[in-house]
């Protein structure tokens, strides 16, 4: 599963992952390891 983090500041210390699936299926996004938002086709 392909992932991507952006980062909340220019530190670098907070970042946000999103990893996703084949044509972005099952896209997930997390927040210090925590789920903030999810999809399930």
């Amino acid at each position: 599963m392909p992932k991507k983090n952006y980062y909340l500041d220019s530190a670098r210390t907070q970042p946000i992952t999103a990893k996703w699936g084949i044509f972005y299926q099952n896209f997930a996004v997390s927040y210090a390891g925590v789920a903030l938002a999810a999809t399930d086709p």
